[in-house]
């Protein structure tokens, strides 16, 4: 059970990010991921988690 419970752990640390997190990983402020997230560009959930999908997906479309 124990090594389920690492998988897991390893697999939400490589798919969400804090908001520290998600806006090194987009290469911009806190406070402008925040604009973002507000303006409804960026999801979050519980306000401060992002998920890694949503991130590449947004610099796929708003970026690209």
């Amino acid at each position: 059970m124990e090594k389920r419970t690492d998988e897991f752990r390893e697999k939400v640390e490589a798919e969400v990010f804090t908001s520290t997190e998600a806006a090194d990983y987009l290469g911009m402020s806190r406070q402008n991921l925040s604009r973002r997230t507000k303006a409804g560009r960026i999801p979050c959930i519980r306000g401060k988690l992002y998920l890694r999908a949503d991130l590449d997906e947004y610099n796929a479309t708003a970026r690209g």
